[in-house]
């Protein structure tokens, strides 16, 4: 009895850290689309008409593992608007995964 005690406190304490990993992962991931989308504002301020290939292959790479559509529609060489608008869309996606995983464990 006492076995079956510590076990389930064993789980309920390996269901708490995971929970925990998975909440500071996706706000890892908002922070980064944040910082895309700040650079990308920059680049709008400053009128640059296109982003710079290392950065523009960096953020698809980050887009896509989120979402193939939203990667698919950035196009090929995406003006900063467009690419801004996406990034927006991704960190409202990732935030409802966020709010559906709290949801979930809650």
């Amino acid at each position: 009895m006492l076995r079956d005690a510590v076990r389930e406190m064993q789980r309920a304490a390996c269901a708490d850290e995971r929970a925990r990993t998975r909440r500071l992962r996706a706000r890892a991931e908002l922070t980064r689309a944040e910082g895309y989308a700040v650079e990308v504002e920059e680049l709008l301020v400053l009128g640059r008409p296109a982003v710079p290939d290392t950065l523009m292959t960096e953020i698809r790479r980050f887009v896509r593992r989120h979402s193939r559509r939203m990667a698919r529609a950035l196009g090929a060489e995406p003006a900063p608007a467009r690419l801004l608008d996406v990034l927006f869309d991704l960190q409202e996606r990732i935030q409802e995964r966020m709010s559906a995983a709290m949801a979930h464990a809650a």
